[in-house]
């Protein structure tokens, strides 16, 4: 870490809360044994619908083509009902930064995701929110200087790391309207990646896929503008990224 990079993130830090100031984040299921107890079809009614790490990527999510029999005899760990049947952030387990999107209420996961979901059921926090920062340039660039596993195969991410995640604070009317713009554009890319799934003319996909490039360099402006970030801590942000893409 460079000084100009230790100056960045005491800047990011004072400005910041942690996401596990808000948040839990419960790892999925470990099962007994996953050939036993994971089936490709809903045996009975004690099989829920589940996903693991390959269904989750950026503000996407792969429908569940697998289940798991949830019955107290097969899980050895992370089955906490509750955390599945409420809507969440879902972050892959295996990856050099986290790797997240919204998971809705009732879909089960295994021991290949972190679910992450409010420590109060009435918070007036949209989780699309948090989503925001958790995929953006400027919390990557965060984890990668504070948080990487150097791993070069399958690195992981570990609880603490997501929990220290920074999510700036918000105490002014217009600090407020730049968090409502974060999500009404979190809102769009998650609409745009469901449209992308069903469209087929080539054309359509290369336009869909234009608009989601846009509103994911929106929402990287949008949090450098809540953290009042100069020109020279973008471009620290920025270049870090393209290099981490290049390497």
């Amino acid at each position: 870490i460079t000084s100009n990079d230790a100056e960045l993130i005491n800047n990011i830090l004072s400005k910041s809360d942690r996401l596990g100031d808000f948040c839990n984040a419960y790892f999925g299921i470990q099962t007994y044994d996953r050939k036993t107890y994971v089936s490709k079809s809903k045996i009975s009614d004690d099989y829920q619908p589940v996903i693991d790490g390959g269904n989750i990527d950026t503000y996407v999510l792969k429908p569940s083509s697998e289940f798991v029999n949830y019955i107290a005899e097969a899980i050895k760990s992370g089955g906490s009902e509750t955390v599945y049947r409420q809507e969440r952030i879902c972050i892959r387990q295996i990856g050099n930064i986290p790797i997240a999107t919204i998971v809705p209420a009732n879909i089960f996961t295994l021991n290949t995701i972190y679910n992450v979901y409010f420590k109060q059921q009435n918070s007036k926090i949209d989780l699309k929110f948090f989503l925001g920062f958790i995929n953006s340039n400027l919390v990557r660039y965060f984890w990668k200087k504070n948080n990487s596993d150097e791993k070069k195969t399958f690195p992981k991410i570990k609880k603490e790391a997501i929990l220290s995640i920074p999510i700036k604070s918000i105490k002014t009317t217009e600090e407020k309207a730049i968090q409502d713009e974060i999500i009404k554009n979190v809102t769009g890319i998650l609409k745009l990646h469901e449209e992308l799934k069903i469209s087929k003319l080539p054309d359509k996909i290369e336009q869909i896929k234009t608009r989601i490039e846009h509103t994911d360099k929106r929402i990287n402006i949008l949090v450098y503008d809540l953290y009042k970030l100069n020109k020279n801590e973008i471009e620290i942000i920025e270049n870090y990224q393209s290099n981490s893409k290049n390497a």
